[in-house]
């Protein structure tokens, strides 16, 4: 019984421990499946952080190669650096071997064809500037012992202005009273990177401008007390147009015919007006009024005419009867003011600044077909030109003082036509435009061996054209 007690109590007790140990079993499943419950709640934001870390991990090996290619470019910029110190030192020993070969020929001449323009100068006064090197690298790359006239070094600008610039270069001057040159010639200095010059310029155009805005004369209605008047009617109805005379005709003097009440009066009466605007050393006495001439000039052309023209200074005086700026740029202007007159000298003034013209005994006239004329006293004659080669006169050749002058209604002044092969010298009907021409020399005698050069090209523009009459004082 104990036994079977024992073995029931026994039985009881191994039966309790079995109950024990599935209830321990239980438990331990339920927090199992808590845990991996709980895990899995976290799979997501384990999954997140994953693909957080595997783009930081990407940038970080991009990173990594945009610092080795920037460690290479370092290193290349190190590399090129070093050349460039390199290259710099030999530009300083090249530079200060330039500069003495420069100095050796700082006063060796140097020739220059400018826009079809020949100058002469020397390496000095190209170079003298400060911070200027178009010319050094020119003279450096170009120059050599062969340069000549006949083998100047062309620069494809325009001489006109190269002329303003070469005054200045030499003389560190300035002075440009026409305000489109002036805006031109700040466009060449900045070509020749002339950085003087170009703040020279700049500060006068600034000047003219504020000069402008404080001047109650500015306006295009009005003009300043000091000017030669408003422009005047270039119509064929001007007050100025001569009464109709025959062409054998020679009109003695412009005031020879009344003018219409109110009307202004010709160039000729109010060259005193224009000579109070010239400055005092360019104040004229033979040629009264002249914004071409000076008195060396003047003194000049009176050598040339002669005892071709005598002139009794009590008696006679050079009155303006015709200027292309106020009676306009067509011929038929030049008709209108300057038929039947005689003598003539027609002064003219081309785009780039030679100034050079023509004499004549014969008067001036539109006949309806072109007509040659005889003068034995007509020649030609050079004030400025780009030769630098002083006031020069070209009288007509004896063979073909038949055709001295050359009269055509739709022509200027027109000197020499041999055999119709062209004028030595001829304006067409628009003076300003490049029409006219130059064949010189046909009939007129060449003394310096440069041919139309020594006017102009072959074509050309005039910026001004004066003309000029012998008239009684009485």
């Amino acid at each position: 019984m104990m036994s079977q007690t024992n073995g029931i109590t026994t039985a009881i007790i191994n039966n309790n421990n079995n109950k024990i140990n599935i209830n321990e079993n239980d438990t331990n499943c339920e927090n199992d499946l808590e845990v991996l419950q709980n895990l899995q709640t976290l799979v997501p934001e384990i999954k997140q952080n994953f693909i957080l870390i595997s783009q930081q991990f990407t940038q970080f090996i991009n990173y990594t190669k945009n610092f080795n290619k920037l460690s290479s470019t370092i290193q290349l910029m190190q590399l090129q650096q070093e050349q460039l110190e390199k290259e710099l030192e030999q530009l300083k020993k090249d530079q200060v071997d330039i500069n003495k070969q420069l100095e050796i020929n700082a006063d060796n001449r140097i020739y220059l064809d400018v826009g079809g323009q020949l100058f002469t100068t020397t390496i000095r006064t190209l170079t003298q500037q400060i911070n200027s090197p178009f010319f050094k690298v020119l003279i450096t790359e170009k120059w050599n012992k062969t340069n000549s006239i006949d083998n100047p070094i062309f620069i494809d600008r325009d001489g006109r202005l190269f002329d303003h610039i070469l005054k200045y270069l030499r003389t560190g001057e300035l002075i440009i009273e026409d305000k489109i040159v002036r805006k031109e010639l700040l466009i060449e200095a900045k070509y020749y990177k002339l950085q003087n010059l170009e703040d020279d310029l700049n500060l006068m155009i600034k000047k003219e401008e504020s000069f402008i805005n404080m001047n109650p004369f500015s306006s295009t209605s009005q003009s300043p007390p000091c000017s030669p008047g408003p422009m005047i009617n270039r119509s064929r109805s001007s007050p100025y147009s001569p009464i109709q005379t025959p062409n054998n005709i020679v009109r003695t003097s412009p005031f020879n015919q009344s003018l219409p009440l109110k009307s202004k009066p010709h160039p000729a009466q109010t060259a005193s007006s224009w000579r109070s605007c010239v400055s005092s050393e360019n104040r004229l006495n033979y040629f009264p009024g002249s914004v071409l001439l000076t008195p060396e000039y003047e003194e000049k052309l009176i050598e040339f005419m002669g005892n071709d023209i005598p002139i009794a200074p009590q008696d006679q005086t050079w009155q303006l009867i015709y200027r292309a700026s106020e009676h306009g740029y067509d011929a038929a202007d030049f008709h209108r003011c300057c038929e039947s007159y005689a003598p003539t000298v027609s002064i003219i003034q081309t785009d780039f600044g030679n100034i050079f013209g023509g004499f004549t005994s014969i008067p001036w006239s539109s006949a309806t077909i072109r007509a040659d004329q005889a003068d034995p006293t007509a020649f030609l004659f050079t004030l400025k030109n780009t030769f630098n080669i002083p006031p020069t006169k070209f009288p007509v050749a004896k063979e073909y003082q038949q055709c001295a002058i050359s009269h055509n209604p739709t022509c200027g002044p027109n000197f020499g036509s041999p055999k119709n092969e062209g004028s030595d010298l001829c304006l067409r009907n628009r003076f300003n435009d490049k029409t006219n021409c130059i064949f010189f020399p046909k009939s007129y005698i060449d003394t310096t061996n440069q041919g139309g050069l020594i006017f102009a090209k072959k074509y050309f523009a005039c910026k001004e054209v004066e003309i000029y009459t012998l008239t009684n004082n009485n």
